[in-house]
């Protein structure tokens, strides 16, 4: 498959591909849920001792209740969904590569082209900790990127045998024929 991409353009996605590893990756603000979680728990665990001994009651005491349940509730969202925020860094920068090489594709320079189509693969998936998470679905994306579908499965193949990318377009059937 690799003669399908010269000397030339594998220069262009090996430095796309350095490019992309190189941007700082986004921080995943879950774990900041938990600790808030847990903290309101403590601090609703040890609400009534404090309480006693600093004579906190009726309406100061409801109002810490509340803030410390809220902050329990909201912990426990933030820590589910947190990561979202993360992959949301991910999701947008392949979004505008799949759009713009569906608007440049095929009269656009073959360099701009190839490091977007190598952001679209190499950004397919999302890892955070111990889960990896698509950005996109990849039949979706294969029908709207129509007639740059082929270019970018070029890349894929490419990036497949010599960077150990995994498949994105190219089936896995595909992938096992061509090892045989």
């Amino acid at each position: 498959m690799s003669d399908l991409i010269g000397p030339e353009e594998a220069r262009t996605i090996k430095a796309a591909l350095s490019e992309i590893k190189s941007e700082p990756t986004p921080m995943d603000s879950g774990p900041l849920g938990c600790l808030l979680s847990l903290a309101a728990v403590v601090g609703l665990v040890v609400l009534p001792m404090v309480a006693d001994r600093v004579g906190l009651a009726g309406t100061p005491l409801r109002a810490t209740i509340i803030v410390l349940a809220g902050s329990l509730v909201g912990g426990l969202v933030w820590s589910v969904f947190g990561g979202a925020f993360s992959r949301g860094k991910v999701i947008g920068d392949v979004e505008r590569a799949i759009t713009e090489l569906v608007e440049v594709y095929p009269n656009g320079s073959t360099d701009r082209m190839l490091a977007l189509a190598t952001r679209i693969i190499v950004d397919a998936t999302v890892s955070k900790g111990p889960s990896t998470s698509r950005t996109y679905e990849p039949s979706e994306v294969a029908e709207r990127l129509g007639p740059s579908l082929p270019f970018v499965v070029r890349v894929e193949r490419w990036l497949m045998e010599h960077e150990g990318v995994y498949f994105v377009f190219t089936s896995s059937e595909e992938v096992g024929e061509e090892d045989a």
